[in-house]
């Protein structure tokens, strides 16, 4: 198994170039459609993205060796450099941030704490030193015409939206 952990980056890996982890970033994204966004409006130089499709593991109670023979888990381990159970160094870290890019759903919300998971009980020193983040995007984005100027309001649920709504008898499509 440790023989696993050796080979190349995952093929589906865009590297950034830097070789400085402490300057780079990787995006954990749900994913080629995200993963293609997410690569065009990246900085290449810092920052790396990982495409993994779908919901993995729930690696609550799971052992490293079921964790290494999960595809979704070993490429994101490989990606890392830094090993994992008794062979994890965190000296060898690529990335000092690795930021978990979900859907802003239910099943999004669910990955995204299936990461933290996994994260917190087999590499728990990424979460201690604080190079783990999730990106929260807005569900709703309204745009206020004061003039001839644009006003963009971002709302990261329905009732921060629905209060906005209500205090503002706006017109919405």
């Amino acid at each position: 198994e440790k023989g696993s952990l050796d080979s190349s980056l995952p093929g589906k890996l865009a590297a950034c170039s830097s070789k400085k982890p402490e300057e780079c970033s990787l995006y954990i994204v749900e994913g080629d459609s995200a993963a293609g966004s997410a690569i065009q409006g990246r900085d290449s130089k810092t920052q790396a993205i990982l495409p993994v499709f779908g919901k993995i593991l729930n690696t609550e109670k799971s052992r490293e060796d079921e964790v290494i023979k999960n595809g979704k888990l070993l490429d994101v381990v490989k990606a890392l450099k830094c090993g994992i159970g008794k062979e994890f160094n965190i000296d060898k870290i690529r990335y000092h941030k690795i930021i978990i890019m979900a859907d802003a759903d239910v099943d999004g919300f669910h990955i995204s704490t299936l990461w933290i998971t996994f994260f917190y009980r087999h590499m728990p020193e990424i979460v201690r030193r604080g190079y783990l983040y999730i990106a929260l995007s807005p569900i709703y984005r309204v745009t206020e015409y004061v003039g001839k100027k644009e006003v963009n309001h971002y709302f990261f649920d329905d009732e921060e939206f629905s209060k906005f709504k209500t205090k503002n008898k706006y017109e919405f499509l």
